[in-house]
């Protein structure tokens, strides 16, 4: 549909997981949300779309560092100064040139008629 912008809610995802399983929390690189942007991310640059992803709404500085590399985070103040006061090495894990490697997903192609 030619979106500029995407922007997963990573904190909803996790939110909505926990209380549909009735857990406290995943480690960072377990979480739902994470996973999804992961996915996502993933997906478009595998299929060549132009879209910005940009996570959002997050719970915690792990979720961050675990979408190093997405194309853009909106990252709260108390997630900063977090940020800016750790000594936590901060991989790149999201990549043009790594979505090659990551799992093969199918182009999905929708229209009017066929949704």
């Amino acid at each position: 549909a030619g979106a500029t912008l995407i922007s997963p809610f990573v904190g909803r995802i996790l939110d909505w997981y926990k209380a549909a399983n009735k857990v406290d929390g995943y480690p960072a690189n377990e979480d739902p949300g994470v996973l999804s942007v992961t996915d996502i991310y993933n997906y478009y640059k595998q299929n060549g779309y132009k879209t910005v992803v940009m996570g959002a709404s997050f719970r915690s500085k792990e979720e961050i560092l675990e979408l190093a590399g997405c194309d853009k985070l909106t990252i709260g103040p108390k997630f900063l100064e977090q940020l800016r006061n750790s000594n936590d090495a901060v991989p790149t894990k999201l990549s043009a040139e790594g979505a090659k490697n990551y799992k093969a997903m199918e182009k999905l192609e929708y229209n009017e008629q066929s949704f």
